[in-house]
């Protein structure tokens, strides 16, 4: 844990000499995973350990999206993914394809948690002998390929709406 965070914050300071969408995809895997982490110490009432705990994406008919989970996974998520990333200052002028973009987004991060998290749940936990750590890290590497597969979808998305509807001009 400690080695990750020294690499996200060595990331983020270095992000100017990268592609403004690190800024999205870092705020998203950091913090969205830490709220992920609370999320389901909270489906799991707050027990001592998480060990043997369930992922509630596999005990719940919704898939897990409705869950502590993911509600904590958004809430630290979406709002500084949206205060934060370059990649979305283009814009911050015309509010109905910055909402636009960042539905898109969303809409990339939770597919690609809900798929990774069904798909390579199994083989992550055999990899770090852990069942919830290999939940954690097959839903957490899903968020940011879903998000990095939906970026190129919501410029595409966002610029066309911008061209109907000129509430505003992009940046």
């Amino acid at each position: 844990g400690a080695f990750l965070a020294v690499a996200v914050r060595a990331a983020w300071r270095a992000r100017a000499l990268w592609s403004g969408h690190l800024d999205m995809i870092l705020v998203m895997g950091a913090l969205g995973g830490f709220g992920m982490l609370l999320g389901t110490w909270a489906d799991a009432r707050f027990a001592p350990s998480l060990v043997g705990v369930p992922c509630p994406m596999h005990t719940r008919a919704d898939g897990g999206l409705f869950t502590w989970m993911t509600g904590l996974m958004l809430l630290f998520a979406v709002p500084p993914g949206v205060a934060w990333s370059r990649c979305l200052d283009r814009y911050r002028n015309h509010r109905p394809a910055l909402w636009a973009a960042v539905a898109l987004d969303t809409a990339g991060m939770l597919a690609g948690m809900i798929a990774f998290g069904l798909w390579f749940a199994d083989p992550f936990s055999l990899l770090v002998a852990s069942g919830t750590a290999g939940m954690h890290l097959a839903m957490l590497v899903g968020m940011l390929a879903g998000m990095a597969a939906a970026m190129p979808v919501r410029d595409w998305a966002a610029e066309r709406l911008a061209l109907l509807l000129p509430a505003g001009r992009l940046g």
